[in-house]
């Protein structure tokens, strides 16, 4: 038999889908539009559920439904694949009749296949070789196939007729299904379930709690004794299980520990059997996972954890000696691995052994109110546990392998008033729904739990049911995001949420309303950590009377305690205390409420999440535009030092920030090397914030390594006002750009009025002024600055031509020097510092002094201004000796 996987079936489905669906000419453009919709809408059900069985999904149940079947997955999507081919009618045993839903072909408890639970004569046999069942499939003339004990695929009497099939077996789903003529296809599409998505199991001993490697066999003479249940045969057993005759020998199992991957699976949809290394599986015996959850509170089928024991049973006597045989031949022989849905098995560890079978001497209630969960005596009276109204608790066994089964009975009165219930299918379970008394918070009423052991013993034990002060609370919060930068007028941030989400979950307003303390609950907040498997972890210290400040407010934010008046919760947040109590941002913490009662009681707790966010460091910061070209801050000197004041380009620098100078990207390559910010730059002080160019200079250079470098800062502060920003998040850390460069050398030096400074050539012999009407200097911006001396202090050398230090106004410029001009026209130059007059000051200049021209000419005259951090700014700059003039 071939089969395809789920791939393999859109084409099919969508014949399926467009089958049987035209009608009359006069509807024929509606049939079209319908046709297209239906074909639509199957195929995006068929790629949607392709895509969660390809990301992990499996398969959690096959429903047969008209024309086909509803897939279930296992995160509770459904997807229906129909048929839209009117069934024809089949041959014996077949179905088909027009619309009929979906045919399950399954594995009855005795091993025979059955068509929608009615047996077959056909038994279910494995291959020899990989112990998988050797599943029934449609031959192509139509009819189904079953294999014999042999091995070999016999034709039945089963036709496979206009109906879709899914055949149950291997931890899977192989589906059948019609083409668009009714016609079956041959061959089958899997779905992997439960079984088949098993990737890896492995036997443990569960922390030391069971076995990992021994599974004893228990063999237990079942002789009825009535003890104090007062009944006079086994036939007056009012569990969901008939006990066994005398004499009858029960068969049971101990305990396996067991881990499957993936965790998220439902181990407990899964069948167990035993595979020795010959692929022969242990006749008989068939094992039953149950979550384990003493070593970790799981959520649903979260922790992976299972315990595996086969259910007491009596066997036939074939059956009976069969496992006798096989235990004997194998006990000393081999060991066993677990095999889950025959897909997937454990090593090969287990030993088995027949042992004979314990007795039931005690029961217990599990998950009852701590120091009442302790086991009692079959066939006492008097022993109490605590329990809470709404939650559904267990009764187990002392050895769970010695119990046959086990009911309960409480008055009708009791049940009524308490809303008693117990669990579906005889499962050993109850619920009190309610306390009968609003006033009370505590009642308490007797439960009989009758067990019948292996051996025959039934006994009747009375326990006493006591109700806790606990009202279940259904209500769930919506996660609460508060930012802590968004404050009221004292300063102090806030955030809220209403009662009503939690009153509209009680099971018992009534009895909360009449015993709630408001005032005494207003001291029980609590925040914490983690929240998993529904367990509170990791408390937050410091938070109540130093973080949080919370209150119950009425309709108008006003203070209350009374409880007729109280609608919500507000919790003021004093950020000063959140570095003593350690609490991050964006990072979801779970504030817990436990309402008490007047005497102090806990009724009820609520769990709100709350997420705390605030502005990242990028936000606190605020870069003045002006400066900015492109991404990178110009910083230009001003002053008299090299001194970058860093909140000289920002509106606005948080306090307390540390600078980190990069040291990964290269910024400046020189002489072969390159070098990072931390290279070039010195350390930044977090209080003055000043940045400054390290010395070393460029090769041939009057520069520093990082003049005029991008250089990159990383400002990092790890907390907003105390609240830890997110590891790895990044908003703890601001990263800009800045180059360093001089205002002066950044400028230029150009003629004022034309492209040239005119001297004319007579006044050139005996020397020709050049003023600052003829020439200026430009900074880094444009903005203009004279070059001739304006400060009336010193006076002139004759034929030096640099000014002096302390002849400028402008504090960036020390000197400003001509020089001569390359073809030496020029022969001597003398700067003249300003004068006092009776109108003020009278500029400087300077003086050119040549030989005598036959004809006009153009020089470039050197121009070097020396800035006051010492860089020299040289431009040649055109000098016109005019003749003639």
């Amino acid at each position: 038999m071939r089969k395809k996987y789920l791939s393999a079936l859109l084409f099919g489905a969508l014949l399926f889908a467009s089958a049987g669906t035209f009608t009359s000419c006069k509807d024929y453009d509606d049939d079209i539009s319908n046709l297209q919709e239906q074909v639509d809408g199957v195929k995006a059900d068929l790629e949607d559920l392709q895509a969660q069985i390809s990301a992990g999904k499996w398969i959690q149940s096959v429903t047969p439904v008209e024309g086909g079947f509803t897939v279930t997955i296992s995160d509770g999507q459904s997807f229906t694949i129909v048929n839209g081919q009117d069934g024809a009618d089949g041959a014996a045993g077949a179905t088909g009749a027009a619309g009929a839903p979906g045919t399950q072909i399954t594995i009855s408890e005795d091993g025979y296949w059955c068509f929608d639970g009615e047996k077959s004569e056909y038994k279910a046999v494995a291959d020899e070789e990989t112990t998988k069942i050797k599943s029934p499939y449609i031959g192509e003339d139509g009819y189904w196939y079953f294999y014999n004990e042999e091995g070999t695929a016999e034709k039945s009497a089963y036709k496979a007729v206009g109906a879709a099939y899914a055949v149950e077996s291997n931890g899977g789903y192989t589906l059948y299904l019609p083409d668009a003529n009714g016609e079956m296809i041959s061959e089958g599409i899997f779905l992997p379930g439960a079984g088949a998505s098993i990737t890896d199991i492995e036997l443990t001993d569960l922390g030391g709690k069971v076995s990992s490697n021994q599974l004893d066999i228990y063999k237990t003479k079942f002789t009825f004794k009535k003890n104090n249940t007062g009944m006079n045969s086994a036939s007056n057993w009012g569990g969901t299980k008939t006990l066994p005759a005398d004499n009858s020998v029960v068969y049971s199992t101990s305990q396996l520990g067991l881990r499957i991957n993936p965790v998220e699976i439902d181990g407990t949809d899964v069948e167990y059997t035993l595979v020795a290394s010959n692929n022969y599986v242990l006749s008989n015996v068939t094992l039953q996972a149950s979550e384990y959850k003493d070593l970790v509170n799981s959520r649903a089928f979260g922790n992976g954890l299972y315990t595996l024991k086969m259910n007491n049973v009596v066997l036939s006597k074939n059956d009976a000696q069969a496992l006798d045989n096989a235990i004997a031949t194998y006990k000393d022989k081999a060991t066993f691995a677990v095999n889950a849905d025959r897909s997937v098995r454990s090593d090969y560890n287990v030993e088995i052994s027949e042992v004979n079978g314990e007795k039931l001497e005690t029961i217990n209630v599990n998950g009852a109110e701590e120091g009442t969960a302790t086991p009692v005596s079959v066939g006492t009276t008097g022993k109490t546990y605590k329990v809470n109204t709404g939650e559904t608790y267990t009764v187990v066994a002392g050895d769970p392998s010695a119990l046959y089964d086990m009911y309960f009975v409480v008055s009708d009165e009791v049940k009524s008033a308490y809303n008693v219930q117990f669990g579906a299918n005889g499962a050993p379970t109850f619920t009190v729904g309610r306390n009968p008394d609003s006033s009370s918070l505590e009642a308490k009423f007797n439960m009989d739990v009758y067990t019948a052991a292996n051996d025959g013993n039934v006994h009747k034990t009375t326990i006493t049911i006591s109700l806790t002060s606990n009202i279940p609370s259904a209500g769930e919060y919506a996660e609460i995001t508060k930012n802590i930068s968004e404050k009221d007028y004292d300063g102090k941030a806030r955030f809220g949420f209403d009662l009503a989400t939690m009153k509209n979950g009680l099971a018992n307003l009534e009895t909360w309303m009449l015993n709630v303390d408001l005032a005494a609950s207003q001291n029980t907040f609590k925040l914490y950590k983690k929240y998993e498997n529904n367990t509170l972890k990791e408390e937050v210290a410091n938070v109540m009377g130093g973080l949080f400040t919370p209150k119950f407010v009425d309709a108008n934010g006003q203070a209350t305690t009374d409880v007729n008046k109280a609608t919500n919760v507000t919790v003021a947040i004093d950020n000063s205390k959140a570095a003593a109590a350690g609490v991050e941002l964006d990072k979801t913490y779970y504030l817990e409420v436990t309402y008490k009662s007047k005497d102090g009681k806990t009724l009820n707790s609520s769990i709100i999440p709350v997420k705390f966010t605030a502005p990242s460091l990028s936000d606190l910061f605020s870069i003045r535009e002006g400066y900015l070209v492109g991404d990178v801050i110009n910083a230009y000197f001003y002053g008299d030092d090299k001194n970058i004041e860093l909140t000289r380009y920002f509106r606005q620098v948080p306090d307390a920030v540390t600078y980190k100078l990069d040291n990964k990207t290269t910024v400046v390559t020189d002489g072969g090397k390159n070098y990072t910010t931390e290279g070039v730059l010195n350390a930044i002080d977090p209080t003055q914030k000043i940045a400054t160019l390290k010395s070393d200079k460029k090769q041939n250079s009057q520069f520093e390594l990082g003049y005029g470098a991008d250089l990159i800062i990383n400002a990092t502060k790890d907390n907003y006002e105390g609240w830890k920003y997110a590891a790895n998040s990044g908003d703890n850390t601001f990263t800009f750009k800045i180059t360093i460069k001089s205002p002066i050398v950044e400028g230029t030096i150009s003629p004022l009025g034309s492209s040239s400074i005119t001297v004319k050539a007579n006044d050139f012999v005996n020397g020709a002024r050049i003023t600052g009407d003829q020439v200026a200097g430009f900074d880094y911006n444009g903005n203009q600055y004279s070059i001739v001396p304006d400060v009336a202090k010193g006076t002139a050398i004759e034929g030096n031509g640099t000014t002096q230090e302390g002849w400028h106004k402008n504090p960036q410029i020390k000197t400003v020097g001509l020089g001569q001009d390359d073809d030496k026209y020029i022969d001597k130059i003398t700067a003249y510092p300003a004068t006092s007059t009776k109108d003020g000051v009278a500029d400087g200049y300077f003086v050119v002094q040549g030989r005598s021209l036959s004809n006009t000419q153009t020089v470039q005259v050197p121009v070097t201004v020396t800035d006051a951090w010492g860089y020299k700014l040289q431009v040649k700059v055109p000098v016109t000796i005019q003749v003639g003039e």
